[in-house]
């Protein structure tokens, strides 16, 4: 049932997902699918620990909303959006960070503890994964990425985790930029084919 759940988010939102991550029309569906499906990728893991970043200030544009399912469920049903705002209900995760850009949403990511499925990282205790992260292309320029990244990194170690990961395609230049501005480096890099891969354990040392 969570499959089938997952799978009918993932093709009500394909389209837009498509157009968020490739571009518009006809080709950007095309390489959304290559990417997607037949692609040898290389994905490169990235982690935090302690002391290896701070707080910044925040434009004053910019409001993050953290885990507020209420105000989720408002934006989701104003505006047209990517899987990516979807992924409580495709994945089964809750706690997200959300960025407003003067009450438009701009930017989101989903914070995955031990124990929740995540494609390529299977967590230990004192871990969590940032995943999902998208801003969308109006918003694009603004840092917001790596901006809301520092925010979560902050508040996650404030709540004892002592070790946070992501994972990003090494063709996204611009999160790997990123991630890497906002405290993250580089720890190895992984391959998959289309949807396919292994899983690496990650721990909190």
């Amino acid at each position: 049932m969570r499959f089938m759940g997952a799978a009918g988010v993932a093709l009500r939102h394909f389209r837009q997902s498509a157009y968020t991550r490739y571009g518009a029309g006809f080709p950007g569906i095309c390489k959304f699918l290559y990417y997607s499906l037949f692609r040898v990728n290389t994905f490169i893991v990235f982690s935090c620990g302690r002391g290896e970043t701070s707080k910044p200030d925040m434009p004053v544009e910019l409001r993050i909303v953290r885990g507020d399912h209420h105000q989720l469920g408002l934006v989701r049903g104003r505006y047209a959006l990517p899987g990516e705002f979807y992924c409580d209900l495709s994945h089964n995760v809750h706690d997200y960070f959300m960025g407003l850009w003067n009450e438009f949403p701009a930017y989101v990511h989903w914070i995955f503890p031990p124990g929740k499925a995540s494609r390529f990282l299977e967590l230990g205790p004192g871990c969590a994964e940032v995943n999902y992260m998208l801003t969308l292309p109006d918003y694009r320029g603004r840092h917001l990425c790596s901006l809301i990244l520092a925010c979560t990194i902050h508040e996650l170690m404030a709540e004892n985790v002592q070790r946070i990961y992501c994972v990003v395609h090494d063709a996204n230049i611009a999160s790997i930029k990123a991630v890497q501005r906002s405290g993250f480096q580089e720890m190895q890099r992984v391959r998959s084919i289309g949807p396919f891969n292994f899983r690496i354990k990650v721990d909190a040392a």
